[in-house]
């Protein structure tokens, strides 16, 4: 495994044009994916409640993400790529002018947590708290639409295979680079000095969104008429869709294939479910959504600087020093280690001891830093370490079984897990009295 800097060699100078327009576009639509995932959480448990978060993944996010991914593999017969792409990223940003200028101010209502959260009263409590569930649909669709479908669609349609395979290593930075500028983006927009109120900084991030949303529009028009006239030819691409059916025949048909996908799994279940505890004490020490959104705009920053330092030194040294088994396992080893530390705090407090060696901070505020730097380490390690060496894991397969695979793990596994993981969730919260009651099961 190369660094992503040491793969920028392979480009050669007819393709540096080509390379900078896509980067910049994985960079931009990344921006709004991390400004979109604060604002997500802000408006659904600052504003509402923890328990909120799987029941709107289970009853909102997977649904929506089923239908949308259909209607859009039917317009994606009638219509062309960039007709399509500016149609979609024009409805998602009038969704969230109207969203932050007209529905949140209009019917915002006093946070209430809900009484009781279950996997059978998940449809109320959807009509209840309605607004949130909206922007959670909102946000969680951008990600999945735009970049996976609409984005990495076109792309693997019209780039060949070989060029693809120099060209992708050093895009992946794109998606550390839009998350360190979401951070203090997302900072800016809610500080007490820029903004006087919950509403007006979250109406000056959608202003955000909306601008990087035009940009990513006129870079999609430049690139559909690069692509057009580019390199390669028609038997060189990757193919867009494949059936599901046909993925899925793959998937069982290989215990190397469904071995993979166990570890995808659990890696996505882990990740649900603990970050729900994270974000349910956060709400604790920050019940004001304005300061909740600006310490998830900190996280935010510190998750790019270091998926950008594992990306481009961690998982390279340890793949020349060791091997994939040490990049494979960084993930799991850092993320448990700083979960029982955060956990430890957070529902067991700090012994007399501890609390001398650090005056004047309670046992809240160390496990929310404790957290928020678990928080970081998962999502940066997950970027470049967990999600590289599962993309080396495919390596060694045919073609057609590893574009078959990754469709069963990572499309219909993907939201699977998180489904999964919702159910768990809510079952533990109706057994064991909501979050704090559930904690230490999960």
């Amino acid at each position: 495994m190369t660094s992503p800097l040491t793969s920028l060699h392979t480009i050669r100078r007819g393709e540096w044009r080509l390379f900078t327009v896509l980067f910049l576009l994985v960079t931009l639509i990344s921006v709004n994916c991390a400004m979109l995932r604060s604002m997500r959480n802000t408006i659904v448990v600052a504003d509402g409640a923890a328990e909120l978060m799987p029941v709107f993944e289970l009853w909102v996010g997977l649904p929506a993400a089923v239908l949308v991914t259909w209607v859009l593999s039917r317009l994606m017969r009638v219509t062309s790529p960039l007709r399509l792409f500016i149609l979609v990223v024009s409805a998602f940003l009038c969704a969230y002018v109207a969203f932050a200028y007209w529905l949140y101010p209009t019917f915002a209502r006093a946070a209430v947590t809900p009484s009781s959260v279950s996997i059978f009263n998940g449809p109320l409590l959807v009509w209840r708290h309605w607004e949130p569930a909206t922007f959670f649909a909102l946000a969680e669709l951008w990600k999945v639409v735009v970049l996976t479908l609409l984005f990495w669609g076109f792309v693997n349609q019209r780039i060949p295979v070989q060029f693809g395979k120099r060209l992708y290593p050093p895009l992946l930075l794109g998606a550390g680079a839009g998350t360190l500028i979401a951070g203090p983006a997302t900072l800016w927009c809610t500080s007490q000095t820029t903004v006087d109120s919950w509403v007006g900084a979250l109406q000056l991030l959608v202003a955000v969104l909306v601008g990087v949303g035009v940009l990513v529009m006129l870079l999609f028009f430049l690139l559909t008429r690069m692509l057009d006239d580019g390199p390669g030819n028609a038997n060189n691409r990757v193919a867009a869709h494949a059936s599901v059916t046909a993925s899925m025949r793959t998937l069982f048909g290989s215990q190397y294939l469904i071995i993979l996908a166990l570890i995808v799994f659990a890696d996505y279940v882990a990740y649900t479910m603990c970050e729900v505890l994270f974000l349910a004490k956060l709400k604790e020490l920050l019940p004001n959504p304005q300061d909740y959104c600006y310490h998830m705009g900190q996280i935010v920053f510190w998750s790019g600087i270091l998926m950008v330092f594992c990306s481009l030194i961690l998982a390279p040294w340890l793949m020349r020093r060791y091997s994939w088994k040490a990049v494979a396992l960084g993930t799991p080893i850092a993320f448990g280690i700083a979960t029982l530390l955060f956990f430890s705090v957070a529902y067991w407090g700090l012994g007399p001891a501890a609390e001398r060696l650090l005056p004047g901070f309670s046992s809240l505020q160390i496990a929310i830093g404790i957290g928020s730097v678990q928080y970081c380490v998962q999502r940066a390690t997950k970027y470049a370490l967990f999600d590289s060496s599962k993309e080396l894991a495919y390596v060694p397969l045919p073609r057609e079984k590893q574009m078959l695979g990754k469709l069963a793990i990572d499309g219909i596994g993907g939201r699977f897990s998180r489904a999964t993981s919702s159910v768990f969730n809510m079952t533990l919260f109706s057994l064991l009295g909501g979050v704090g009651g559930a904690a230490p099961v999960i």
